[in-house]
């Protein structure tokens, strides 16, 4: 079994979720996790060797969260996605937006068309928040910010968990597992259509040859997609799968740590970061270098 690098592991009263990361313009690195307070703390780091300049942004039911960060340095906007719980009602999705540059505002909007058991997924592309989440009915759901994520476009794929978003080279990536048995891992490829609303043009679903209970992540360093998630056998090791095609990955590893979680990736500094959810007694958050 092959060994993660530089782990560094977080306290706090974790939540049934892995730490969701992100890049800005490779100068400093993002990490959002929902403790059970309710609460979604976003930490910082310049070198990701230690976060800090913690704070607050939004609160969900406790499930974890979807996280990127946008705009041009000095101008940072973080957006998280939570599933909200609502008295009487199924659980709907809300995203939290915040400026790290002038006028600081903060920006809640509450998605309830869009209903889910699920943690749901938030990637920005071309000027646009993409948000993705699993429907009641398994079906999953992609929507564009304008109009407040309305319609969405409703795939005839269905899921058992919450999908995972990345934009890779101008291209936005969903990835989910099927519902199949055993699940298998699939990826689907968008780019925009030049229409107006961040309308997506459909380019093609492949399905790997993986199986796991989660939704994958994914990310790329220089020409090597990298495609993590968390493994079906006893202990749920995370395992990695490395290409420079997306669609033949062959380079395989199976590592030394556990999750009963899917975890998050994400590449900074030329290094590719993977956060999760241990399975110690007090399943707190990690992240550590890919090797």
């Amino acid at each position: 079994m092959a060994e993660l690098l530089n782990k560094i592991t977080f306290g706090g009263d974790a939540t049934s979720s892995s730490p969701a990361l992100a890049n800005s313009n490779d100068t400093f690195m993002a990490l959002a996790r929902t403790l059970r307070d309710g609460n979604n703390y976003v930490e910082f780091s310049m070198r990701g060797e230690s976060f800090d300049d913690e704070l607050i942004l939004g609160s969900g039911d406790n499930t974890g969260c979807g996280f990127t960060v946008r705009g041009p340095v000095g101008s940072e906007e973080l957006i998280v996605a939570n599933r909200t719980l609502d008295q009487g009602g199924p659980g709907f999705v809300t995203v939290y937006r915040r400026s790290l540059g002038p006028p600081f505002s903060e920006i809640k909007t509450d998605v309830k068309q869009a209903e889910t058991d699920f943690i749901p997924a938030v990637a920005s592309l071309g000027g646009y928040i993409y948000l993705a989440w699993t429907r009641l009915d398994n079906h999953l759901n992609i929507a564009p910010d304008p109009n407040n994520f309305y319609p969405p476009n409703t795939l005839n794929d269905t899921s058992n968990s919450g999908p995972s978003l990345t934009v890779i080279d101008g291209a936005l990536y969903l990835l989910w597992q099927g519902r199949d048995d055993p699940p298998h891992l699939n990826i689907a490829e968008y780019v925009p259509s030049g229409k107006a609303g961040g309308v997506l043009t459909f380019v093609g679903k492949n399905t790997i040859g993986q199986t796991s209970d989660f939704a994958p992540a994914l990310t790329r360093l220089g020409d090597t997609f990298v495609l993590a998630w968390t493994g079906r056998d006893d202990a749920q090791s995370l395992n990695t799968l490395k290409g420079t095609d997306l669609f033949t990955m062959s380079d395989h590893s199976v590592y030394t740590d556990h999750s009963e979680i899917g975890p998050t990736l994400t590449t900074f500094q030329g290094e590719v970061y993977i956060g999760w959810e241990g399975r110690d007694i007090n399943h707190f958050h990690n992240i550590a270098i890919v090797p």
